[in-house]
């Protein structure tokens, strides 16, 4: 029995490491992809614009991890700068438009986007292929970028809570071993 559970305790702890280092992975990844996203509304002020036509759009249901449903219109544009057609799908910048409705969504892309409806379209001077609709910015932009860092602080502590007790065995073994070897001398 005691094998058994010495054998699970190593189990539960592998998992949390794991979880913990997921974690920060993931959210790591997250927060670069929402400070590429502010750093382009910064500079939104310098997007040319260009009319373009929608192509379609729809409804989807998009919701993060533990959230409620949210409802996300998708636009997909078309436009063209300097002879080149570029295709885009960016509502707005560095924050995403979502509904707890879907009815809600579907009526903000009946007031706001209409299919084969000419619309204008920002596109980055210095990257055509970076568009969006709507080059407005608002603090709500910076609400996810601090929930990925406070989740990414959690997956440090878990896997933290978990590796420090290693590092410390290690730590007292080669201070161990340092020690023989200074008194073999």
């Amino acid at each position: 029995m005691g094998l058994l559970k010495f054998s699970f305790s190593k189990l539960i702890k592998a998992y949390m490491i794991l979880v913990g280092s997921v974690m920060i992975l993931g959210l790591v990844g997250g927060v670069a992809v929402k400070l590429y996203e502010i750093q382009l509304a910064w500079r939104s002020d310098t997007f040319q614009s260009v009319e373009g036509h929608v192509e379609s759009q729809t409804v989807i249901l998009s919701s993060a991890l533990g959230a409620r449903n949210q409802y996300e219109p998708v636009v997909r544009y078309k436009y063209k700068v300097e002879g080149k057609e570029y295709t885009g799908s960016r509502i707005a910048l560095a924050r995403e438009v979502t509904f707890r409705k879907r009815e809600d969504a579907k009526q903000w892309l009946r007031e706001n986007i209409r299919e084969n409806k000419r619309i204008e379209v920002f596109y980055q001077p210095n990257d055509h292929s970076v568009s969006t609709l709507n080059t407005a910015a608002d603090l709500s932009m910076y609400s996810s970028l601090f929930t990925a860092l406070k989740f990414a602080s959690l997956g440090i502590v878990i896997a933290a809570i978990f590796l420090i007790p290693r590092f410390k065995r290690l730590f007292k073994v080669k201070k161990h071993q340092a020690n023989k070897l200074i008194s073999s001398k």
